[in-house]
């Protein structure tokens, strides 16, 4: 197996260089409220956010304007920044079918996250109506894991420079 410094962006905690810290530290604030440290890789490593969302997860979507609640089949893909968050009517559907809709990285940078209620609100790019959606009802492992990827994946987009020499 690879040692984690070539699986993720970030060195192995030692080695990481000054200037590599401070400008994963600085990469991305999320807004919200009772969030955890994302810069702190002793919460989650890269590499458990990762497999989390992969695996994925079901809770619910807010649409835009209307105020329709539905339950799906969310998977992440924290190396695409386009499709980041995928979803789709069922598990099984994940595998075998085009999604239902998705979210870019941008979507989540922009969101506003409250980790007391595990919910996102947001705008989805992929649809012409600007209208806000929520995610609602995240599972906790789920929520951690995309706010932690999240914030991995905006360094990478912002620094491809030093994720690219990983």
């Amino acid at each position: 197996m690879p040692s984690r410094a070539t699986q993720t962006s970030r060195p192995v905690a030692g080695t990481r260089s000054k200037d590599h810290q401070h400008k994963f530290v600085n990469a991305w604030k999320p807004n919200g409220r009772s969030l955890p440290d994302t810069s702190d890789e002793k919460t989650m490593t890269f590499d458990l956010a990762s497999n989390i969302l992969r695996t994925g997860a079901y809770f619910r979507k807010r649409a835009g304007r209307r105020s329709t609640i539905t339950r799906y089949f969310f998977v992440g893909d924290p190396h695409s920044s386009q499709g980041f968050l995928r979803y789709f009517q069922t598990h099984k559907a994940a595998s075998t079918t085009t999604p239902r809709g998705t979210f870019d990285l941008l979507d989540l940078v922009r969101a506003t996250w409250d980790g007391e209620q595990r919910c996102v609100t947001l705008t989805q790019s992929t649809k012409s109506d600007v209208s806000e959606r929520g995610l609602v009802d995240i599972p906790e492992s789920f929520f951690q894991a995309l706010l932690f990827a999240v914030h991995e994946a905006e360094f990478r987009r912002q620094h491809p420079e030093i994720a690219s020499a990983r």
